[in-house]
């Protein structure tokens, strides 16, 4: 359980890195997509046109007071959290099942040197 704990948690801590240099790419990115938004002869341009999409999201994020980014985290959080502990349980289900399955072996057990 250990093991799998460490593992698990290792995992996410590497992953911590790249998702933070993402995070930074899409803000450094940001003003380039809202061009391409305003733009009306790309594919986005006109979607926004004909959606107001640019007007929903500011209105959304101005409207909530900012909270949606917030509630936005907490909701990925929450089922990262939830993918982990459902590998972890589902890791120590599987090796609780492949020890007892050894344990009830009868093939003989090989010692050290024999």
């Amino acid at each position: 359980m250990v093991v799998v704990f460490t593992i698990v948690a290792g995992s996410v801590a590497a992953a911590i890195p790249l998702l933070a240099a993402q995070v930074v790419r899409f803000i450094e990115r940001v003003p380039r997509y809202i061009q391409i938004a305003q733009d009306h002869s790309s594919v986005i341009g006109r979607l926004n046109e004909r959606f107001h999409l640019q007007q929903r999201i500011t209105d959304t994020i101005h409207g909530l007071g900012g909270s949606a980014f917030t509630g936005f985290i907490l909701k990925a959080g929450t089922a990262l959290f939830s993918a982990v502990s459902n590998l972890v349980i589902g890791c120590d289900a599987g090796l609780s099942r492949l020890q007892a399955r050894g344990s009830r072996s009868n093939r003989p057990r090989l010692g050290v040197g024999g």
